[in-house]
């Protein structure tokens, strides 16, 4: 997991478990729509995930979708320089580690 997200992940659940945090209904309210909007995005993504392309290149976790041109570029934008006039074999496998 990206180091700011996590943060931010646990700086929620500090708050969430702190013991009085949230105790006002219009806060709770509010975090539960948060909740339900991560939660449709996150159900979003695993429908979505057959439509992402890894990079090609080994050990790299960048994912782009069709749309982005996952599909015709093989590999993501930082790794373009070191890959282009070479011959480039990408990863084998590189759906098993998605």
């Amino acid at each position: 997991m990206n180091d700011n997200i996590k943060n931010a992940c646990e700086e929620i659940d500090a708050a969430m478990f702190s013991g009085d945090a949230f105790t006002d209904p219009r806060e709770r309210k509010a975090l539960q729509e948060y909740i339900d909007r991560w939660q449709r995005e996150l159900k979003s993504f695993e429908e979505q995930k057959s439509d992402l392309y890894p990079c090609a290149y080994p050990h790299c976790k960048v994912m782009r979708t069709k749309a982005e041109g996952g599909n015709i570029f093989t590999v993501c934008d930082e790794h373009w320089d070191s890959t282009a006039n070479k011959t480039f074999h990408p990863q084998e496998n590189v759906n098993d580690t998605v």
